[in-house]
């Protein structure tokens, strides 16, 4: 199963603290990036967490950061990463969205051509 990663969204740095910057720079690499394996989702939710720990633990002073996974049955969701205060809602301030859709089928050139002439494979 390959999953393909889509628009990924960052916002307004301005106001951004430097672990914000950072998050965000790792996020755009995933803008239009396929990846192959059943987890995919998941072990990129995973190793973008330890991320944000180790973030967390360099810049102290700003708010923990919270990388949140939402998939529907088809595979197809978000990934976001905000951080968490008190101050104001956790969706005021998020660093990005990544959305993510699961293609159950791949086709090579000669196949997506014969689809583009109007047949079927």
């Amino acid at each position: 199963m390959t999953t393909f990663f889509h628009p990924v969204q960052t916002f307004s740095t301005t106001g951004k603290s430097e672990k914000g910057k950072r998050l965000q720079e790792m996020a755009q690499q995933f803008d239009c990036m396929a990846v192959e394996g059943e987890n995919a989702t998941t072990a990129i939710v995973v190793a973008m967490r330890d991320l944000a720990a180790r973030l967390d633990e360099e810049y102290p002073r700003g708010s923990r950061t919270y990388i949140e996974l939402t998939e529907d049955p088809n595979g197809n969701g978000v990934i976001t990463a905000l951080p968490v205060s008190e101050q104001c809602s956790i969706h005021e301030r998020v660093y990005f969205r990544i959305y993510f859709n699961r293609i159950a089928r791949k086709l090579s050139v000669d196949q997506a051509k014969v689809i583009a002439k109007g047949g079927e494979i």
